[in-house]
């Protein structure tokens, strides 16, 4: 709101530079301060833009990944190494790593202490 405030301010002291009809000069040196101020403004804002985002190459790109994404099959997030059972097939089910093997090997709780460790 501060900007809105900010544009309001400009845009009456723009017309208001008109009322000074003894002193043209001094009307367009304030509307020349204003114009270049605000044009400062937006070759700035639009300088530092990434348009990289909007090129089709980068559009299409997104929208094949957005599609992949829909499409692909979830798996099932934990899986014991010993039995195979996954945490959709036992919600109820804790599964843990083991610090003792190599490698990333989950077991689940029936079998993280009865596993062979795999070196």
């Amino acid at each position: 709101w501060l900007a809105y405030l900010d544009a309001a301010i400009l845009v009456i002291d723009f017309l208001k530079a008109g009322l000074y009809r003894d002193f043209p000069a001094y009307a367009w040196g304030i509307r020349l301060s204003i114009l270049f101020s605000v044009g400062n403004f937006l070759i700035f804002f639009f300088a530092t833009r990434d348009y990289r985002k909007l090129r089709p190459k980068e559009l299409k790109r997104k929208h094949n990944y957005k599609k992949q994404v829909r499409n692909a099959k979830t798996s099932a997030g934990h899986r014991c190494d010993v039995c195979g059972v996954t945490d959709e097939q036992d919600p109820t089910m804790v599964f843990r790593y083991c610090s003792k093997c190599v490698g990333n090997h989950e077991y689940c709780q029936n079998h993280l202490f009865t596993h062979t460790h795999i070196k």
